[in-house]
Order: C-alpha cells, then sequence, then structure tokens
C-alpha cells in the first residue's frame, strides 16, 4: 500500500448515519423510495452512489450530472472518500449475479453489464480526477494509468 493510501485511509473517521435505501435505481419508482423493507442505515453518500452507478450502467448516462454533483455537493473529506469507494465497488455486477444465480435473470443479462466497463472505467477517471481537487485521494493505479483501453 502506498503512502497515499494510507493518510487518505486514515482520513476516514466514523461518519454520521443517516436512513439511506438497500438500492436506489435509476429505474427505483416511489414504492421503491418508500418501502420501509428497502431502507436501511449507512452515510449520506450511499444512495447517491448507488443511483448514479445503476445510471451508468443501465441507460448509460452519467455526462455532467455527477460532476456538478460532486462539486455542489458539499461533502466533508470522508465523504469524499467514501464516495469514491463505493463508486469503485461493481454492486451492479453483484447484483445481477445474484439474480442469475437466483435464476430471476438470464445469464445472458450479465453481458450488458460486461459490454459498458470502458464506459464506467471513463467515468470513473473523470470521477477521481473531479474529486482530487477536493480531497487527496490514493494512487489508484489502474484508474490512473494512461490509455488502459
Amino acid at each position: 500500500m502506498s503512502e497515499n493510501a494510507i493518510s487518505a485511509l486514515d482520513q476516514i473517521e466514523n461518519n454520521d448515519l443517516y436512513i439511506q435505501h438497500r438500492r436506489i435505481t435509476c429505474n427505483s419508482t416511489h414504492f421503491d423510495f418508500y418501502n420501509p423493507l428497502n431502507i436501511i442505515i449507512d452515510t449520506r453518500v450511499r444512495d447517491l452512489c448507488e443511483y448514479y452507478k445503476s445510471c451508468i450502467i443501465y441507460k448509460s448516462e452519467y455526462s455532467e450530472n455527477i460532476i456538478d454533483i460532486i462539486r455542489n455537493i458539499n461533502y466533508t473529506v470522508n465523504e469524499y472518500l467514501l464516495f469514491y469507494i463505493r463508486m469503485l465497488f461493481p454492486t451492479y455486477y453483484f447484483d445481477m449475479y445474484e439474480k442469475v444465480v437466483s435464476m430471476d435473470e438470464e445469464e445472458k443479462s450479465i453481458y450488458r453489464i460486461i459490454n459498458k466497463i470502458d464506459y464506467y472505467y471513463l467515468f470513473l477517471q473523470e470521477t477521481y480526477t473531479e474529486i482530487s481537487k477536493f480531497v487527496i485521494l490514493p494512487n489508484i493505479y489502474w484508474i490512473n494509468k494512461k490509455n488502459i483501453l
């Protein structure tokens, strides 16, 4: 682990907890939003992260909307770190994999996610650049590597 990674991880403190949702996606309905079985306690970055990850994977959209939110959301240093860490974790893949294993979805549905990996990678690069304006993020080699695609 690099020295940058250690210093950034040391910055993560106990954050306040908020009422959040298991998953809020770009396809969520009012029922999903108000369903008490969909509510959990977590940091305030969870809903936004899950929402944008789903939009990128399932609708291929993020463009400048997420960048504007990052600029204006008024997160703490810890929340910016948690936000980026959560964006790195592919929950959308594991959710789909779980559906395939439980036979709620066909196996070929995973290809929809796999085909968007390059697009998601570019999103992660842009997000890294934007968040780095507010917080010193650890060096993530595969994100910062030029011409990886």
